[in-house]
């Protein structure tokens, strides 16, 4: 559910606001709201005052420069799906867990798009979501009818044939994941995002990103390899997946995150302006 705020007035280059009906009555500057892209939450009459209030008619100050942040997050979002995807055909051995070949890969999907959610807002991460599913659905289905295709050197064909014939499957299944398990990741990001009021990003976005892998790999292993393996051997897979994904969020994912983010924004804004990412 969306969290949307009630503005309660501007004054002084401050802006007060609740996060809903009855609550506290916050207050932050205007910067500091447009900086944390917190306008994203206010309706869009209010949200033209507090534009206006800043002296911009239409758009916050992100979006000259954010566009082509955004398109290279979302082109790195879409294609560390598409390089990750293939490979987690096969398992890999990576100390005492066994996993998809792409998983170094895939977790760094959730950095790109709570980078989305967090430059750009909601309705982008959205956006970036149904991109990427649409995207994977697609290519799902020009695989299928070219794997039909006969080839002419017989033996190397079917070889080829071997190694990508369930790949259109599996990217369908995954554009599926991608609808199902992103959104919660989004949902669970933002709405947080919104009670946090901007802050704590390190934390925002481990919380969503380790309940967003967790529905991911239920739905992928349980799809993919429902006539593959026997249920025991599911679970242990799903479990294995997911304490190897969390692991690597921690380590690895989370501070990304807050690093692209500081990145992103700096471009965006410019060294001179106060980058607020804690």
């Amino acid at each position: 559910m969306d969290v949307k705020f009630i503005l309660v007035g501007i004054a002084n280059n401050k802006i007060s606001y609740k996060i809903r009906d009855g609550g506290a009555v916050f207050s932050d500057n205007v910067d500091s709201i447009l900086h944390k892209n917190l306008v994203d939450f206010f309706s869009e009459e209010d949200k033209s005052k507090i534009l206006a209030s800043y002296g911009i008619s239409d758009a916050p100050v992100f979006l000259t420069k954010g566009e082509s942040i955004f398109t290279i997050l979302l082109t790195l979002f879409i294609t560390c799906l598409f390089v990750a995807i293939p490979l987690s055909q096969t398992k890999v051995a990576i100390l005492s867990y066994i996993q998809p070949g792409g998983i170094i890969i895939f977790p760094i999907t959730f950095v790109f798009l709570d980078s989305i959610n967090e430059i750009f807002g909601r309705k982008k991460g959205k956006l970036a979501i149904i991109t990427a599913s649409v995207s994977l659905a697609i290519a799902s289905i020009f695989i299928f009818f070219s794997l039909k295709l006969k080839g002419v050197e017989t033996a190397s064909h079917a070889n080829f044939i071997a190694v990508y014939t369930n790949l259109p499957r599996l990217l369908l299944i995954n554009s599926i994941c991608v609808l199902l398990a992103d959104n919660f990741n989004n949902i669970i990001y933002n709405n947080l995002k919104a009670h946090l009021r901007g802050s704590y990003l390190l934390f925002r976005c481990f919380i969503s990103t380790i309940i967003g892998q967790l529905v991911y790999s239920i739905v992928w292993i349980l799809a993919f390899y429902y006539d593959r393996l026997e249920w025991n051997e599911k679970i242990t897979y799903i479990l294995n997946n997911y304490e190897f994904k969390v692991v690597f969020s921690l380590l690895i994912c989370a501070p990304l995150t807050l690093f692209t983010v500081w990145l992103a924004k700096t471009y965006i804004y410019g060294v001179k302006r106060k980058l607020v990412v804690h």
